[in-house]
């Protein structure tokens, strides 16, 4: 997951207004330090979880311990979530009912009308 940081900073709303040229949006030195990087499992650490609501609240004067509670850096499986998962496979399983169904009636069609033509001749 560490990796993924960056990237998954860009996807976040701090990191989509930054790249649309808002300027007065936080980026990593906001959240994370300049000079006193940390990990979150050190309490000292800007980012660790009993200091979130004071880190949050240098740009979110209102927030509060809720707030902060949410993920920054998600991954496109973990924003995706159980629910999205299951209507993604149900749309899955409507395309392949519906064009499948559409390609066997339009191959009967065709089967039909070919023996029709040569009953004619």
């Amino acid at each position: 997951m560490r990796a993924e940081r960056l990237s998954t900073f860009a996807d976040s709303y701090h990191g989509l207004a930054l790249r649309s040229g808002r300027l007065s949006v936080a980026n990593c030195g906001s959240c994370h330090g300049v000079h006193n990087i940390l990990p979150s499992s050190d309490p000292r650490s800007m980012i660790n979880p009993a200091n979130l609501t004071t880190t949050c609240g240098v740009c979110h004067p209102n927030a509060g311990e809720n707030f902060a509670r949410g993920p920054v850096h998600m991954t496109t499986e973990e924003k995706e979530g159980k629910t999205i998962a299951v209507i993604r496979l149900i749309y899955m399983m409507l395309i392949v009912v519906v064009i499948g169904g559409m390609l066997i009636h339009n191959a009967l069609d065709f089967v039909r009308k070919s023996k029709h033509v040569l009953r004619r001749e």
